[in-house]
């Protein structure tokens, strides 16, 4: 279950690897790269009271998470436009 609430707590940066995700968050919704981070990003969607939102964890070329934020999932607002 994605929880905002709870991913400080969850996600163990530094010592989770891409099993570790896989296992807790099950598979992403998309994954991609970006040219400020040497590795994946794996996305995941869910919904924070009546917000839609995503989860972005990035994972380096050794398999290790670095990082994670969230952000506000702006695809309806694109498919509104």
């Amino acid at each position: 279950m994605l929880n905002e609430a709870r991913f400080g707590h969850d996600i163990k940066v530094g010592q989770w690897r891409q099993n570790d995700v896989l296992a807790f968050y099950g598979r992403p919704y998309e994954t991609s790269r970006v040219s400020s981070f040497d590795g994946v990003v794996w996305t995941w969607r869910y919904k924070a009271v009546n917000e839609r939102r995503m989860l972005y964890i990035y994972i380096d070329p050794t398999g290790v998470v670095r990082r994670y934020h969230t952000g506000d999932d702006l695809e309806l607002d694109r498919i509104r436009d």
